[in-house]
């Protein structure tokens, strides 16, 4: 029942904050959902109730992504697929476009520990599967009891990072987290394809960028590496011209170092052969970038499509042409 009064609370939620009634908002979302295969979030991010059912079948929604995202990954074996998902792993497998300092605590070494705690005053401790940002802790070397953190993390399935130091044209976005740009890169044998992308800012004082944990998102022409219109939140109807916490007017925004960025994208896209649908989470630093990880469980069809429906639109002649 806590299920059901939940949603009928986002129903009433986004009924006040689009002005339509909530009998019609129910049926539009039971058709999307049903016909079209959205999740809420689709519904309420991509406004799925303003558009007609010809213009919905344009739309990349959850049930297409995962369609899409499971016929390109099809031939990639569960050791590729965990390699993606746990975060020592992939770190060490994409060793070439990971800069930071990290520790992999699921292989205790007291001497390694030490000097990444050395090095690292302010770091981050992330669960090695988690996602959406969950479980993630900001800690101080200065703060801790070396013996005593050794034996608590050796216990527990996670990864230590050091902080990145991000381009300071990014870190006026929201300087309190790191702004990151997400590609989503499709692969057919040697050939790989961008076909959506967003950059995403952190919320007030916060300390992470996810999309699902207060951030929001702008769309980012591919081509040119320039925010190409308003952003968005999760859980607003509202267009966002500013990130929350700034002043930086975003349309028009050129992403620093963009040649870069994709250049690592395409060749991060062929480290694995047999992956070829992957959402990558990228830090733009002053002379360059590095992949924070990749996300291959279906990443956030909502944030690469916030200019429309180019990003659906480049997958389906991706999958019609395979070229």
């Amino acid at each position: 029942m806590d299920r059901y009064k939940i949603f009928f609370q986002k129903i009433g939620k986004l009924s006040g904050q689009s002005n339509r009634n909530i009998v019609v908002l129910l049926l539009s979302f039971g058709i999307c959902r049903i016909f079209h295969g959205a999740s809420w979030d689709n519904f309420c991010v991509l406004e799925m109730y303003k558009y007609t059912n010809a213009e919905r079948c344009r739309m990349y929604t959850f049930r297409r992504q995962k369609k899409i995202s499971d016929t390109l990954n099809s031939k990639a074996s569960e050791k590729e697929m965990h390699t993606l998902m746990d975060k020592n792993q992939f770190n060490l497998t994409f060793k070439n476009y990971v800069k930071r300092d990290w520790y992999d605590a699921t292989n205790p070494d007291k001497e390694k520990l030490s000097e990444f705690l050395a090095h690292n005053e302010k770091f981050l401790l992330k669960p090695i599967l988690s996602s959406c940002g969950n479980g993630i802790r900001i800690l101080r070397s200065s703060n801790l009891n070396m013996d005593k953190f050794f034996d608590e993390i050796s216990e527990q399935k996670v990864i230590l990072e050091g902080f990145i130091k991000q381009n300071q044209e990014i870190s006026r976005i929201n300087p309190s987290s790191v702004n990151t740009v997400r590609l989503i890169s499709t692969r057919c044998g040697s050939r790989v394809h961008i076909v959506g992308g967003g950059i995403r800012c952190g919320g007030k004082n916060a300390f992470v960028d996810n999309f699902h944990n207060g951030g929001c998102a702008y769309p980012i022409d591919i081509e040119t590496g320039i925010v190409s219109a308003p952003g968005r939140a999760l859980r607003s109807q509202k267009r966002i011209i500013k990130p929350p916490s700034t002043d930086v007017i975003m349309c028009g925004f050129q992403i620093p170092n963009w040649d870069k960025i994709v250049d690592t994208v395409y060749a991060a896209a062929k480290v694995m052969e047999n992956v070829g649908y992957i959402g990558w989470d990228i830090a733009v630093l002053e002379d360059g970038c590095e992949i924070i990880e990749a996300n291959v469980n279906y990443p956030d069809p909502d944030l690469v499509q916030l200019d429309g429906f180019a990003a659906y639109e480049r997958l389906l002649r991706f999958m019609k042409n395979k070229s």
